[in-house]
Formats: structure tokens, C-alpha cells, sequence
């Protein structure tokens, strides 16, 4: 019996080797062609090398954007941390577990201010709310994030302790501050 499979297993490796070394398949036409498959006033096309597929497809959208491969990967890189990050919200907010929450009011306002955290967290990190951030307001964006996370930490912080809706209602106030400031600086400029 140990024979006859040791044999088979033989067998099987051998035609799991021929198989692998035969020719390979000519690779699809979307990937050689790729205008004759998507046409090109529909679809921006490029192909991408990589060792990868994820530097494939960084290299293609390099070529999109006609800029350096390397830059557009650590910006990219740059980019997919608030994907990382912003899930921590849970645990420094626990508030958005609804645990101990009585009051509809107070989920409504709990959901608001952790969305306003998110889009002043992706305002920060792009450097970017509606037009480009100055130096300043990237930084109250930033501070604007950590104080709706742990609104309760700053309140006892700052000395308000138990007071946290008066942290959360500021740090909304100076968001939608800076979205107001951005806007006439927006109106000003020519386009």
C-alpha cells in the first residue's frame, strides 16, 4: 500500500511540474491593449509593472497622474492612514458604543461630532477642507480631531471635568469656523 502511494504521489508531482513548465498563456488584451478593450473617451487606461499588484498598480496610477512612481506611492501611503487611524474612534470615544446613553439627543449629537471629527481628521491629514489648509488650520484641524475623540480627557484636562459638551461644542464651532473662513478665501481667488 505504501508503495502504491508514493508512486501516485511520484506521478502527481511530475505532472504537476510538466504543467507548470509548458508555455505560459499570452496575457489578456485588456492588460496588452488596453485602449481596444476600454475605449478612451469613456476610461482613463494605463498599465502598471510591479513585483506586485499593489505596485502595479501604484506604477499605472503614477502614469495616470504623469508624475514620479515614488512620490505618488508615499503620497498614496500618505493618504490611506486615516483609514488606519480613524477606526480607533471607537476606543477613544466609547461614547459610540451606546453604552449608558438614555437620551436620543445625545446619540444624534455623539454621531455629529464624531463625523465632524472624521472629515477635520481627513481635512488635516490631506492638508485640504475646500481649499488648500494654511498652516494654522491644519493644526486646529488636527487638535480639533483629538478633542471630539476623547472629549471627556480635554474637559478634565482643561479643568471643566463632567463638562465635555462644552469641549465638543467649541471644537464644532472652530471647525465650521475654518469651513466659513475657507469660503471667502475661496471667493477671492480668481479662477
Amino acid at each position: 500500500m505504501k508503495k502504491f502511494l508514493l508512486r501516485a504521489l511520484i506521478i502527481a508531482q511530475v505532472i504537476i511540474l510538466v504543467s507548470c513548465a509548458s508555455t505560459p498563456a499570452p496575457a489578456p488584451e485588456w492588460c496588452t491593449n488596453p485602449g481596444a478593450v476600454y475605449s478612451e473617451s469613456e476610461y482613463l487606461v494605463q498599465v502598471g509593472n510591479g513585483a506586485s499588484e499593489i505596485e502595479a498598480r501604484s506604477d499605472a496610477a503614477a502614469a495616470l497622474a504623469k508624475s514620479n512612481p515614488i512620490k505618488t506611492g508615499i503620497q498614496a501611503f500618505s493618504y490611506s492612514l486615516r483609514t488606519v487611524i480613524l477606526p480607533f474612534i471607537f476606543i477613544f470615544n466609547t461614547d459610540l458604543l451606546l453604552i449608558g446613553i438614555s437620551s436620543f439627543y445625545q446619540v444624534i449629537w455623539i454621531f455629529f461630532t464624531s463625523l465632524i471629527a472624521m472629515f477635520a481628521f481627513s481635512s488635516g491629514t490631506q492638508n485640504f477642507t475646500i481649499i488648500k489648509n494654511r498652516w494654522y488650520e491644519t493644526l486646529l484641524l488636527i487638535i480639533i480631531t483629538f478633542t471630539l475623540f476623547r472629549p471627556h480627557r480635554v474637559a478634565d484636562i482643561m479643568g471643566i471635568g463632567g463638562k465635555s459638551i462644552i469641549v465638543s461644542v467649541l471644537s464644532v464651532l472652530i471647525y465650521f469656523g475654518i469651513i466659513i473662513i475657507q469660503k471667502k478665501r475661496q471667493a477671492k481667488v480668481p479662477v
